[in-house]
C-alpha cells in the first residue's frame, strides 16, 4: 500500500524558537483539561506555502496511543491561505482568538479545543504529530460533529503539502 504524496513540504517553526524534541511539562495538561497551546506561551508560523494553497488545518495526533488506532487530540479547520501563524492560545477552543470562520471539531477526548499529552503511565515515548496542512479548498465542508477519523480522511485528499512538528512526551 502506498502512502498520499504531497507536491512538496511545509515548513513549520515555533517562536520562540526552541527544540521540539520532547513537550514540557508546563505545556503539557492533563487530559481533562484544554490547553492553550502544545507549547506555553509560544506561537505556531507557517512558511513557504505553495502558491496554490486556499486554505488550512492545523491537527496533533498521536499515533502511539493504545487504542488501535491512535489519538486526535486537535483538529482546526478552514484557516484561511493568508493566515501566516497562529496564536499561544488557538487553542483554547473557538472564540476571537481564531482568524475568522476557523473552527475546531471535537478530538478524541470530546472536546472542541486542543487537548494536552496523557499517555497512560507505564507506555514507551508517545510521539505527538503536529501537524499544518494547505489545503486545496477555503472550506472543507465538514459540520462541527464529524469525527475525527472522517476529518483526517477529508484533510488527506484536500491536503497539497504539510509541515509536521514531532515532539515526543512520556509520564514519569
Amino acid at each position: 500500500m502506498r502512502g498520499r504524496r504531497y507536491g512538496g513540504g511545509l515548513a513549520v517553526a515555533a517562536r520562540p524558537r526552541k527544540p521540539w524534541g520532547r513537550l514540557p511539562r508546563s505545556g503539557r495538561p492533563d487530559r481533562t483539561r484544554s490547553s492553550s497551546h502544545p507549547r506555553s506561551r509560544q506561537e505556531a508560523a507557517v512558511c513557504a506555502a505553495p502558491a496554490s494553497t486556499r486554505g488550512f488545518a492545523v491537527t496533533c495526533y498521536d499515533p502511539d496511543a493504545p487504542t488501535g488506532s491512535g489519538l486526535w487530540h486537535w483538529l482546526l479547520l478552514d484557516l484561511p491561505a493568508d493566515c501566516a501563524g497562529l496564536a499561544a492560545d488557538a487553542g483554547h477552543g473557538d472564540g476571537p482568538q481564531l482568524p475568522v470562520g476557523a473552527f475546531h471539531l471535537r478530538n478524541d477526548f470530546g472536546q472542541a479545543a486542543y487537548t494536552g499529552a496523557c499517555p497512560p503511565p507505564a507506555d514507551p515515548d508517545h510521539r505527538y504529530l503536529f501537524a499544518v496542512h494547505a489545503l486545496d479548498t477555503d472550506d472543507l465542508a465538514l459540520a462541527p460533529d464529524t469525527p475525527a477519523g472522517h476529518a483526517g480522511f477529508v484533510l488527506t485528499a484536500h491536503t497539497i503539502a504539510r509541515g509536521v512538528l514531532r515532539p515526543t512526551f512520556r509520564r514519569g
